[in-house]
C-alpha cells in the first residue's frame, strides 16, 4: 500500500516538472526549395519558447557559399494564449543564388537557458535560366521592386501597411512606369492609401546607388490566423532601344511571408473583432432642460485600426425619455500609420416628464496590439435634470421633429396726437411722390444692365457648346448615379464611363464612376436599413445574395477601382478592357 502511494507521488511529481518544461522549437522555412539562377529566395528562422522568461542567446546563421545576402530582418514578438506566454523571434534572410546547381543550407544554431538548439540543413535547386528570362534579368540588373511590411507577426484584424518601392540605377526609368497588378488580396481587408507626390529618394542597397520612388501602399488587415503570403506585385517598364524602337519589361516584387497570430482567450462580451488604439466620448448639449425640449447626444469613436468593424455603442434611454434614429457619420483616412478615423452617432432625445434621469452608454471593447491586451472604455453616466414646463412639440413623424418656440409679438401703435412731433405734414406727400418717381427710373435702369448681360451671357454659353466635345458637357461626377433598382437606370452611368474609356484620357474619373457603379448596383439589392453598412459588411452581404464566385468578381474591381485611383501610373490603354468587364459583371447583377 505504501509502495503503491511512493509510486503515485512520484508519477504525479514527474509529470508536474515535465508540464512546467519551456517548450521550445526552431526551424528554418524556406519560401522555396527550386528556383532560376539568381532568382532571390526568402529562408525564415523561427524560434518559439513557452513560456516566455527564458534567456535566450544569439541566432547564429550559417554561411551561403553560393548565394549572396541581399536582406536581412529581425523582429520579435510576444503573444498569450490560455494563460501561457510564448515568445516569438523570427530573422528573415533573402538570398541571392549566383551559381547554377545545388545550394546547401546548414544548419542555425541558439541558446536558450544555456542549451543549444538547431535547424535541420536542407538544399534548394538552382536551375539555369532561359534565354528569354537571361534577356529579361540583364535589363532588370538596374531595377528592383522591393514590398516592405510594418510587420511580420499582426494579429487577426491589426492593421498592416504596406509599402511598395520601385529602385532603379538610371533616373530616367523613374518615369517609365506604365502598369502595376496587384496580388489576389483573398484573405484581407485592403484598403489604398493616397499617394500625394511622385517625389525620389537616393538609397544605398548592398553598397550600389539606386533611385527610388514608392509605387503603391496600402492598409492590411488580416482576416485569419496562421501562415499567410503576400504574393508578388508585378510592375511593367517601357523602355526603348532607340528613338522608335519601345519594348515592356515586367519586374516582381518579393512575395512576403506573414505569421498571423491569433488573438488571447478571454475577450470581454462586447468585444467585436476590434484591433487597434481607440477613444470613446458621449457628450448631450444640455443636462438641464424643459419637457418637450430638445437635448443632443453626440458617441464618437475615433482612433486608428479596423475602424470598419465598430459598432456604435447602444444607449439606454428612459422611457420617459423619446428617442429618435440617430444620423451615423463615419470619416476613415487610411494613412503610413494605419487607418485613422472617426465613427459618429448623434441622436435627438425629447424628455416627455420631469425628473431626473441617467443615460448609460455601453462599455465599448477593443485589443490593443501594443500593450498585447484587451482593453474596455465604460462612459460615466450623463445625468439629465428635466423640469416640468412645456413648450409646443409638432411631430411629423419619427425620424422628424419640429420645436415651436416663437415669442410672442406686441402690436405698436404710432402716435399722432397734435402734441407729437412725428405727425406726417401735407408738404411730404409731394416730397415722396418725387422720390418715388426717381426711385423707379434708377430700378428700370437696373434691370436693362441686368438683362442685356444675361442675354449676353447665353449668347456666349451657346458658343461654347458648339465649339464643346459631346463628353465634356456629361457630369464627370458619379455622385449623378440615380438611387433607383435595375439596370435601364444604370445605363446612362455605363453610357458615360464607356465614353471616358473611349477618350482615355481622365483615368481618375473613369475608375472613380466604375466605384460608384459597382456600389449602385449592390445598394439596389439591399435594404434601405442597412445603407450604413461597413464595406466589409457589403462585401459579406454581396456574397449572400450573388454568391461566391460573382462576389470575387466584384470585390476584385471594387479594389482595382481603388487602387488605380490612386496610383501614380498611368494605364489608359486597358480603360476599355475594364469597361468591358464592368458591364459585363453589371448584365450578370441585375
Amino acid at each position: 500500500m505504501v509502495t503503491k502511494k511512493f509510486i503515485l507521488f512520484f508519477s504525479i511529481l514527474w509529470l508536474s516538472i515535465v508540464g512546467t518544461q519551456a517548450q521550445i522549437t526552431f526551424e528554418a522555412i524556406p519560401q522555396k526549395t527550386v528556383v532560376t539562377y539568381q532568382e532571390p529566395v526568402k529562408i525564415q528562422y523561427r524560434l518559439s519558447i513557452t513560456p516566455s522568461n527564458k534567456e535566450v542567446g544569439r541566432m547564429d546563421i550559417p554561411a551561403y557559399t553560393n548565394a549572396q545576402i541581399i536582406e536581412r530582418k529581425a523582429s520579435s514578438n510576444i503573444f498569450i494564449e490560455n494563460g501561457n506566454s510564448t515568445m516569438e523571434y523570427v530573422e528573415e534572410i533573402t538570398l541571392l543564388p549566383i551559381k547554377v546547381g545545388r545550394l546547401n543550407i546548414e544548419s542555425a544554431t541558439v541558446s536558450v537557458a544555456g542549451k543549444k538548439y538547431k535547424t535541420k540543413s536542407f538544399h534548394i535547386k538552382v536551375k539555369e535560366q532561359t534565354e528569354d528570362q537571361a534577356d529579361d534579368h540583364k535589363e532588370q540588373e538596374n531595377h528592383l521592386l522591393i514590398l516592405k511590411v510594418s510587420t511580420l507577426s499582426p494579429y487577426v484584424n491589426e492593421g498592416t501597411v504596406v509599402q511598395l518601392k520601385f529602385y532603379t540605377k538610371q533616373f530616367e526609368f523613374l518615369n517609365s512606369l506604365t502598369h502595376l497588378s496587384p496580388p489576389n488580396f483573398k484573405g484581407w481587408f485592403v484598403q489604398p492609401i493616397k499617394e500625394k507626390n511622385n517625389s525620389y529618394q537616393q538609397e544605398t542597397i548592398n553598397g550600389e546607388a539606386y533611385f527610388s520612388r514608392v509605387v503603391a501602399s496600402y492598409v492590411v488587415f488580416p482576416s485569419q490566423p496562421g501562415n499567410i503570403t503576400l504574393d508578388p506585385f508585378t510592375l511593367t517598364l517601357a523602355l526603348s532601344n532607340n528613338f522608335f524602337e519601345e519594348y515592356e519589361i515586367n519586374i516582381k516584387s518579393n512575395p512576403v511571408h506573414l505569421f498571423v497570430k491569433s488573438l488571447p482567450t478571454g475577450a470581454p462580451k462586447n468585444f467585436y473583432g476590434l484591433v487597434g488604439q481607440f477613444t470613446m466620448k458621449a457628450t448631450t448639449d444640455k443636462v438641464k432642460l424643459n419637457t418637450h425640449q430638445v437635448a443632443n447626444l453626440k458617441v464618437s469613436v475615433a482612433g486608428t485600426g479596423n475602424l470598419s468593424l465598430v459598432k456604435i455603442p447602444s444607449v439606454g434611454v428612459p422611457e420617459a425619455i423619446e428617442e429618435y434614429k440617430p444620423v451615423i457619420k463615419q470619416q476613415f483616412t487610411p494613412t503610413l500609420q494605419g487607418l485613422k478615423g472617426t465613427l459618429e452617432a448623434s441622436y435627438v432625445l425629447v424628455p416627455q416628464e420631469g425628473g431626473n434621469y441617467q443615460l448609460k452608454v455601453e462599455p465599448f471593447s477593443y485589443f490593443d496590439p501594443v500593450e498585447r491586451r484587451y482593453k474596455t472604455i465604460t462612459p460615466d453616466p450623463i445625468e439629465l435634470k428635466i423640469s416640468s414646463e412645456s413648450k409646443r412639440v409638432n411631430k411629423k413623424n419619427k425620424d422628424s421633429l419640429v420645436v415651436e418656440d416663437k415669442p410672442e409679438k406686441k402690436m405698436e401703435f404710432l402716435d399722432y396726437s397734435q402734441n407729437s412731433q412725428s405727425k406726417p405734414e401735407e408738404n411730404s406727400v409731394v416730397v415722396n411722390k418725387s422720390n418715388f418717381l426717381y426711385g423707379a427710373l434708377f430700378v428700370v435702369v437696373l434691370l436693362g444692365l441686368f438683362l442685356f448681360f444675361i442675354l449676353r451671357k447665353k449668347k456666349n454659353s451657346k458658343k461654347k457648346v458648339l465649339n464643346e466635345d459631346p463628353i465634356d458637357k456629361e457630369d464627370k461626377n458619379p455622385k449623378t448615379v440615380e438611387k433607383t433598382k435595375g439596370k435601364k437606370n444604370l445605363e446612362p452611368a455605363l453610357f458615360k464611363l464607356k465614353k471616358i474609356a473611349t477618350r482615355g484620357e481622365d483615368k481618375n474619373s473613369f475608375y472613380t464612376w466604375v466605384e460608384e457603379i459597382l456600389l449602385e448596383v449592390v445598394n439596389a439589392k439591399i435594404d434601405q436599413a442597412d445603407q450604413y453598412l461597413s464595406l466589409l459588411d457589403l462585401e459579406e452581404k454581396v456574397t449572400q445574395i450573388y454568391g461566391e464566385e460573382l462576389a470575387d468578381e466584384w470585390k476584385e474591381l471594387l479594389l482595382k477601382s481603388q487602387i488605380e485611383r490612386y496610383s501614380n501610373l498611368t494605364d489608359q490603354d486597358s480603360l476599355l478592357e475594364i469597361y468591358d468587364r464592368v458591364e459585363e459583371l453589371i448584365q450578370k447583377m441585375t
